[in-house]
């Protein structure tokens, strides 16, 4: 029942979903997510509430854009990584 567990286990962690790369992930949604507030405000200050919604569903598209760009399964990150030891052209 040992080996069992470990690979249940390990079937486990491979599903977990994990940004990759984690640093330009998490720059790009701030980005997304601050320069629609930004804009949201700024149309709303300005009394334009269709320029307001227009930026709002601009950045919750580019939000949703890193979202499915970087958001991973650790398997997914592991097979990538390991894609030439295993492939290699020509052979």
């Amino acid at each position: 029942m040992g080996a069992a567990s470990e690979l249940l286990d390990e079937v486990r962690s491979g599903s977990r979903w994990i940004w990759h790369p984690q640093g330009t992930a998490a720059a790009l949604a701030t980005a997304a997510v601050v320069g629609g507030l930004v804009s949201v405000a700024i149309a709303a200050l300005a009394g334009s509430p269709l320029l307001a919604g227009a930026a709002a569903v601009l950045s919750s598209g580019l939000l949703a854009l890193v979202v499915l760009r970087f958001r991973r399964e650790t398997w997914r990150v592991r097979a990538d990584g390991l894609k030439m030891v295993v492939w290699q052209p020509g052979i």
